[in-house]
């Protein structure tokens, strides 16, 4: 539809494969492991990097008892680790 009207259908399209990107994580601890990942863009340079949140065994820091730390992971698409930031006690810093 167009402005009211009902247009010619248009031409075939190709339905694309899996798109799967294989990229080394490196655990910051043998009890962590990957949680949550989201894509955006970091430094700058027009290409998406990937944030991949690790969680420890023991609750996270936003909950009583016992806890671990939660780490925050950046890589390029190539797999390249950009940066780790740490949070202790509801504060990040780079580790």
């Amino acid at each position: 539809m167009l402005n009211g009207v009902e247009q010619v259908v248009g031409g075939s399209a190709t339905v694309w494969g899996p798109i799967v990107l294989k990229a080394p994580l490196k655990s910051p601890g043998s009890a962590y492991s990957p949680s949550d990942m989201s894509a955006g863009g970091l430094d700058g340079d027009g290409q998406w990097e990937f944030i991949v949140k690790w969680n420890g065994a023991a609750n996270d820091n936003s909950q009583s008892g016992v806890t671990d730390n939660v780490y925050l992971d950046a890589y390029k698409m190539n797999g390249r680790n950009l940066s780790v930031l740490q949070s202790s006690s509801g504060k990040w810093k780079a580790s």
